[in-house]
């Protein structure tokens, strides 16, 4: 009763602090402790920020720092990054490569057809892709036009030999593919 009292008559007299400053007045004449204004003001920081931080810089530098530790991460899942040279590499490895002399014969342009490639239904493909090897052989070339033939010839018998899939044993299709899509490389190239 007699600090009910107390507190009464220190409030009427306006004083803010009291009690060698252990209590403060909140503004609307009720006085609570120090320990439930820091209990306040960290219970309105975490509110805001989601973090109990003391200072602004301990925000600023757990921000930075966070960030730091992202990049770190995502560089981490991410890889070492593709070099020039790497680039070359993998555009070399995925070329398809040159037909071997067992495949073509360089000085009469004579193209040594797989036995799955010479039935009939591949006859007329075969006749303007073997043309154009022989014109090449001649002028050491294929111009733009004879390019492209040999290349609509060769999608074509792939998509006759796609049809076929069914038929053939597997290492046979990949190994006709591949003489096929050489022969298309190839014919980029001069003698």
């Amino acid at each position: 009763m007699k600090c009910k009292i107390l507190l009464l008559i220190l409030i009427l007299l306006g004083n803010s602090n009291f009690v060698a400053g252990q209590y403060f007045n909140t503004g609307v004449g009720v006085y609570v402790s120090p320990g439930y204004v820091g209990y306040e003001d960290h219970y309105r920081r975490s509110r805001v920020t989601g973090y109990d931080y003391q200072t602004k810089e301990e925000m600023v530098r757990d921000y930075f720092e966070s960030r730091r530790l992202n990049r770190e991460y995502r560089a981490l899942e991410r890889g070492r990054r593709v070099t020039m040279e790497d680039a070359i590499y993998y555009a070399r490895m995925a070329a398809p490569k040159r037909l071997t002399q067992s495949e073509i014969e360089i000085r009469s342009g004579t193209l040594n057809w797989p036995k799955s490639l010479l039935s009939e239904e591949f006859y007329e493909y075969r006749k303007i892709i073997s043309e154009a090897f022989i014109d090449r052989s001649i002028d050491g070339y294929l111009d733009m036009d004879e390019q492209d033939e040999v290349k609509n010839s060769v999608t074509e018998i792939l998509t006759i030999w796609k049809s076929m899939i069914r038929d053939v044993s597997p290492h046979k299709y990949i190994r006709v593919k591949k003489f096929l899509e050489s022969i298309s490389y190839e014919s980029r190239f001069s003698t």
